[in-house]
């Protein structure tokens, strides 16, 4: 169901009078080059693992991907939870899937840049605790 505005402009542009606003005409979208792209990669990636796919499948997966958040313009956005172990092989398999395969060695470089390096919240309360305790030793002397 598209929405029609009228009156002045409505969203830097988007609206006028006589003109509609669909979710489409808002949501971001892949350029078409970028689309055949992906489309392209799926197929020959089905077809390397002996599941030929078929044009509209391959669109309907990059339309599924785009909605969900896990596909963009720049490549496959990954949310992944897991070992380290799970979450390299995850990065791999996606990126051969879309046509950006990585090696071994990049996966691991992307999950290690993702993976935060901060001590667990345990650790942090007690050295904040601790903190406080000579703080507080060290006013009262």
């Amino acid at each position: 169901m598209r929405l029609w505005h009228s009156g002045p402009l409505i969203l830097n542009d988007l609206g006028r009078p006589g003109m509609s606003i669909d979710p489409e005409d808002v949501r971001r979208r892949l350029p078409s080059w970028r689309r055949y792209e992906y489309s392209q990669a799926l197929k020959a990636w089905a077809a390397k693992h002996d599941k030929p796919i078929t044009d509209a499948e391959a669109n309907y997966r990059i339309d599924k991907a785009l909605a969900l958040g896990e596909l963009d313009t720049a490549g496959p956005v990954l949310r992944i939870l897991g070992t380290r172990e799970e979450i390299i092989e995850a990065v791999m398999y996606t990126s051969e899937q879309y046509g950006m395969p990585v090696n071994r060695a990049e996966a691991e470089r992307l999950t290690d840049r993702a993976i935060p390096s901060r001590l667990p919240w345990p650790a942090i309360i007690f050295a904040a605790v601790c903190y406080l305790l000579t703080a507080f030793i060290l006013i009262a002397a």
